[in-house]
């Protein structure tokens, strides 16, 4: 009976292990048993872009069931590939002798592009020997403040500046600029802890340690991560945070947790008396004061569900961080076969033909983007309003259309007049009238737009709030 069992055993676990090869894996999406699909679909997903060919022909496979399970699998192998590229940065090398502290923090500022400040710091002038070699920039950060013996300092509210001495005394104010986390400087204290982070790309992940406010609410415990980009990437902030694995000092797996419900906005109503009359005398003009500071931009709650109530450390917790960058020169439609009516819908908007005319000398075409306003984006990071929202990007800059010919060779317009913009907050359109020798056999107009990434993460020995 034991040896029964063990059979079944050993039986069971050789049709859950996967195989090292993408395409093989690809092909067990198909299998007929649950366990052996689920295993290929986790070991698909855990090889990421290096399973992309796989993926790509798994997605167009005639077997539903291995469309169906490829399909996710492929687009989030496809947004880590995108994500490594546009979060790759060149590594920088900060060297240091006895240099006063006050110059080095210079220093480093011109090396890695982050601004840095010295909050409270007792001696300026204290000599800082740093020589870090070939490093990510936010390493070179990092083994700064080692050899400084300084550690950061992350408020949960920054302050805002206080607004001129003409706005005051007024019974509105107007909202503060939009703030995103590029924005907040790299303040360092004297000290010497280091907290742990995730500094190979671009944009860095710190885990932010359980006295930071708001870790443990009823209850609910929260884990705050410090999400900060360098500066020369556009950032325009982070969309959510996904846990993949979640281990506790018990041994027992955890997982996110719930998010908390949003505070009720409040709510201004006057009631009159029951019965009689109410007087309503002239009162003093009411002056409204502006906040004084504003959530910290970069801090990103994330609530987490430790696999044991007892647990007081979580030894692994690994996931990613999901945002939006802006990016420049992006194809955002493109269409075949050019002629009126035709519409190219791509992931930047809607490329539409509105008239072609045929005359001797070539043809004149009106093609028209439809894309998602600026305006939105500007809502989205001005909670408070906006009132008065600054204009995003000039009238039509940074938009152009592109135009091929059967063979693939660009075909220059004869003619490139400026385009007619116009945007009414929701959807922005931008129209051209463009002159060829010949018809184009391709159009595509390219600009800007905000595209997802993803970073991952992994991080060890974090306390539990």
């Amino acid at each position: 009976m034991r040896r029964w069992l063990a059979a079944v055993g050993a039986v069971g676990i050789a049709a859950v292990a996967p195989a090292a090869d993408p395409a093989d894996l690809a092909r067990r999406l198909a299998a007929p048993v649950p366990a052996e699909r689920e295993a290929a679909t986790r070991a698909l997903a855990a090889l990421g872009p290096a399973a992309l060919p796989a993926l790509e022909a798994a997605a167009a496979s005639p077997n539903p069931e291995v469309a169906r399970r490829a399909a996710p699998l492929l687009a989030r192998a496809r947004l880590t590939a995108d994500s490594a590229n546009r979060l790759r940065v060149p590594p920088v090398r900060l060297s240091l002798h006895n240099t006063p502290l006050r110059d080095a923090v210079g220093k480093l500022r011109d090396v890695t592009g982050v601004e840095v400040q010295l909050a409270g710091v007792a001696d300026v002038t204290r000599p800082v020997t740093c020589d870090t070699g070939a490093v990510p920039p936010w390493e070179a950060v990092a083994a700064f403040a080692r050899a400084a013996g300084l550690r950061e300092a992350i408020d949960a509210e920054v302050g805002i500046p206080a607004p001129p001495p003409q706005a005051r005394n007024r019974s509105y104010y107007t909202p503060p600029p939009p703030l995103g986390p590029s924005d907040v400087p790299v303040r360092f204290v004297d000290g010497s802890a280091e907290l742990p982070a995730v500094r190979a790309g671009a944009v860095r992940v710190t885990a932010l340690p359980p006295s930071f406010p708001g870790g443990r609410i009823d209850g609910q415990r929260t884990l705050h991560l410090d999400v900060t980009p360098l500066p020369g990437v556009k950032w325009e902030g982070t969309t959510g945070v996904r846990l993949t694995r979640v281990v506790d000092d018990t041994g027992r797996a955890g997982a996110r947790g719930h998010d908390a419900a949003p505070p009720p906005l409040p709510v201004f109503a006057f009631e009159p008396p029951a019965a009689g009359r109410v007087l309503i005398a002239p009162l003093p003009p009411v002056e409204i004061q502006p906040p004084a500071t504003r959530p910290n931009p970069r801090v990103v709650a994330v609530p987490v569900r430790p696999g044991s109530a007892d647990a007081r450390v979580l030894t692994v917790v690994e996931g990613e961080v999901f945002g939006e960058v802006a990016a420049a020169g992006e194809e955002l439609a493109a269409l075949t076969d050019v002629a009126t009516g035709r519409v190219g819908v791509g992931g930047g908007g809607r490329l539409v033909v509105r008239g072609v005319d045929t005359h001797p000398g070539g043809v004149r075409l009106t093609a028209e983007l439809e894309a998602p306003s600026p305006w939105e984006r500007l809502r989205r990071r001005q909670p408070d309003g906006p009132l008065w929202p600054d204009v995003a990007t000039p009238v039509g800059a940074g938009y152009a259309v592109r135009a091929t010919d059967a063979a693939g060779r660009e075909l220059p317009a004869a003619t490139r007049p400026t385009p007619r913009v116009s945007d009414d907050g929701v959807v922005k359109s931008v129209a051209w009238e463009l002159s060829y020798p010949v018809m184009p056999a391709r159009l595509v107009v390219v600009g800007p737009r905000v595209v997802p990434v993803a970073v991952p993460f992994r991080l060890s020995n974090l306390p539990l709030p």
